[in-house]
């Protein structure tokens, strides 16, 4: 999560398609 929120602050965009792929995993 800590590596998260840091991507979170550099590229939300890049982070939430991210965290779309996991959620589908």
């Amino acid at each position: 999560t800590s590596s998260t929120a840091l991507t979170t602050a550099g590229t939300p965009t890049t982070t939430a398609a991210t965290i779309s792929k996991f959620n589908l995993y």
